[in-house]
């Protein structure tokens, strides 16, 4: 047994292959777990902010304001999302969207500690006595910080770059 809850608003995982049987996990996804973060933060309004705005529009820093891991996987799920809603992408591509963002940002270790520092996202996913409540992903993210000394520059979508035609140019023909 795993941990996860069964019932079906708190059927969300962190890593969804944890469950033994597939039919469980049938509408369970780790991405699922990063939106109800997402909503638990209040990363909409986070992301409504004009200096949010801004920031992202011209890759400026407002302030002189450093970004923490929090505010770093809130901006990363909201880009994720809109990368990836209006083509129906589906939640296995937002996700990996997600990991590779994290990978080439040198924070998926930092963001996973973020997401299990949650306690009110734990105590709707998981059952008390499960790994993930008890240990908070630990082993899991030791190995995945070691990712964040080399430097990557994945693509996080290659699929998507086929819905983007750039301005001036005719839509090409597939």
């Amino acid at each position: 047994a795993h941990g996860l809850r069964s019932h079906k608003r708190d059927n969300l995982a962190l890593v969804s292959c944890a469950a033994r049987n597939r039919d469980f996990v049938k509408g369970t996804h780790p991405w699922t777990l990063f939106l109800e973060f997402y909503k638990l933060q209040h990363g909409k309004s986070f992301t409504e902010q004009p200096q949010y705005q801004l920031s992202q529009s011209f890759g400026l820093r407002i302030q002189r304001q450093s970004i923490n891991s929090k505010q770093s996987l809130l901006s990363c799920i909201h880009k994720v999302r809109d990368s990836h809603e209006p083509y129906k992408r589906s939640n296995d591509a937002k996700f990996k969207a997600l990991v590779i963002h994290g990978i080439n940002e040198g924070m998926l270790g930092q963001w996973f500690r973020v997401l299990v520092s949650c306690d009110t996202l734990k105590q709707l996913a998981y059952e008390p006595w499960s790994y993930m409540a008890k240990h908070g992903f630990s082993d899991a993210i030791k190995i995945v910080d070691r990712l964040s000394s080399i430097k990557f520059d994945l693509p996080t979508d290659i699929a998507l770059k086929v819905f983007h035609v750039p301005e001036g140019h005719e839509t090409p023909y597939y």
